[in-house]
Parts: structure tokens; sequence; C-alpha cells
């Protein structure tokens, strides 16, 4: 654990005990607009400033919203590889030394695979809000970068995987995909309100979730602090819908926000939404 910086946390918090927080100020691959590293203290102030109150299950929430924030993880500038190394080490460590669950604080999305690598056995499905796919084999000559992240999940831990709002996808991707569908499964943000839910409940039935919610799903008009922004995306409604259905019918087991990105921000509305999301998150990790 001696990787833990233990600094900054979320400034109002005083709990020790609940919740485990940990940030991954990562941000060594980004190729458009740099900044995620700075995500988790963002999320930490802004969730500061929200009442704790749960859409999900309608009502307060401050017995059960409690936070065991243990900081970020150091992570060496620009060093991918022994970046993933720290990350996944701290997650097995946080695994061992802690009972309750978790979520990592981003950071580009490159983060969420050693978080999974750690953790694989406790996984049946991962669940990702992301305008993006993530599968390409490389990009820009680059095997492990926040655009071929889930490749590598897919290859490394043949856990399935299911998209919602993805609407940014390479005809590789697309291909991909096409070939793997019995491992990849996509909901554009159209589908979500005609489905209303019926397809996903009967993949999410009984099986225990990483999630992974990477901010660009969420259309930018209400999430612009992002560092690949894509029009025509989810509303937050839909996220927290997705949210009651995990909570009906899975279990989650734990995950992740990336790419928050503080420097593309307006009046902090990103931060504030992400921070809103991890409110109801918890209220769903620690309901059960």
């Amino acid at each position: 654990m001696h990787l833990l910086t233990g600094n900054p946390k979320i400034p109002c918090n005083e709990e020790e005990e609940g919740l485990i927080i940990l940030g991954a100020p990562m941000d060594w691959t980004t190729s458009y607009k740099p900044g995620t590293r700075f995500g988790p203290k963002s999320i930490r102030d802004a969730i500061c400033n929200l009442e704790f109150f749960s859409m999900i299950i309608s009502k307060p929430v401050e017995d059960i919203v409690l936070f065991n924030d243990l900081g970020d993880i150091a992570l060496p500038p620009g060093d991918v590889m022994e970046s993933l190394t720290r990350i996944k080490k701290v997650v097995k460590g946080v695994r061992e030394d802690y009972s309750e669950n978790f979520i990592v604080l981003g950071g580009e999305h490159l983060i969420t695979l050693p978080i999974v690598e750690a953790i694989s056995d406790e996984i049946d499905l991962i669940v990702v809000i992301d305008a993006h796919l993530d599968q390409r084999d490389q990009y820009l000559g680059n095997k492990y970068s926040h655009a071929t992240v889930m490749r590598r999940i897919t290859e490394k831990t043949r856990i399935p995987i299911i998209y919602v709002g993805a609407r940014a996808i390479s005809p590789e991707e697309y291909q991909y995909a096409e070939a793997r569908k019995d491992m990849i499964k996509i909901y554009m943000p159209s589908d979500i309100d005609r489905d209303h839910g019926k397809g996903l409940v009967k993949l999410i039935k009984g099986k225990r979730i990483y999630l992974s919610i990477d901010m660009d799903g969420i259309d930018p008009g209400f999430a612009p602090g992002v560092s690949n922004p894509e029009p025509m995306g989810l509303n937050p409604i839909n996220v927290i819908e997705l949210l009651r259905l995990i909570h009906a019918h899975g279990k989650l087991v734990a995950g992740d926000i990336v790419e928050v990105n503080p420097l593309e921000d307006i009046n902090d509305i990103t931060s504030l939404l992400a921070a809103k999301l991890l409110v109801e998150i918890t209220t769903v990790l620690r309901q059960g």
C-alpha cells in the first residue's frame, strides 16, 4: 500500500469506513485534450457541494453514502506500463485489506485494464458507458492506450462486455465487434429508449458486474469536460435508469468513473455530474 499518496482525499469526508475510493490520475495516452489527471481531485471537490439524495431509491442517503478515501495512486508521469502495474498492485492490495467495495476515479480510460485484471475472478460482466468502443488493436502505434483498453481487456480476461451509449466506432472496431457478438453487445443511445431496458435486463440478470463510466458516453451538452467529446450521447437520466436496472437485477461489484477533464469543463458541471453518479453508484454498491 506504499504506492498510495494518501492525498488528496474527499475534503468534506470524515469517515474511516465505507465505500473505498481510489484516485488514478493518469492521462499519459490522451490523444485529443489532456487534463484527465486532474479528474479525481475535481470529482472529490464537487461531491462536497451536493446533497446525498438518491434518485434510485428516492430518499436521502447520508447514512449509506460513506467514503473511505485512500487517496491517489502514485503514478510515474509518462510511464504507461509502470503506471498500469502500480494500479493493479494497489487494487489487489485493497482487495486483500478491505472488505468494502470500491470505486476508482480517473484519469484516462486505460486505468480500467489493470483494475479489471486485478479482480477478474469476481466479475461475470463488464458494463461500459462510453461513446467509443476502445476496441482498436493499436492506436498511433500503441497497443496500450485509452483507444485500445477494451480490446486488451477482451483478450486478457475473456469477460463479456456490454456497451451503453456507444456511437463513435471505427471500421476496425465495428468488424471486430461483429465477429465477437458472443462477447460484445452494443446499445447505442437510441436503443435505450426503444428497448426500455428489456434486453439489458436479460443480459445483466444475476451477474456480478463491473461498471465503467467514461463521461464522454454522456452527451457533451451535459458533460462538456471530457477529452474526447462526441455529440448525440446519453442523457444523465439514461444513466440513472441503467443503475436502477443493475440495482434491481444484477450485483454491482466495483467500478470506475473516468475521462473527467476539468480543463475543458464549464462551471464544473461535468465534475458535479460525475460526483452525483458516484453518490448513486455508492447507493447501489452499499445496498447490494
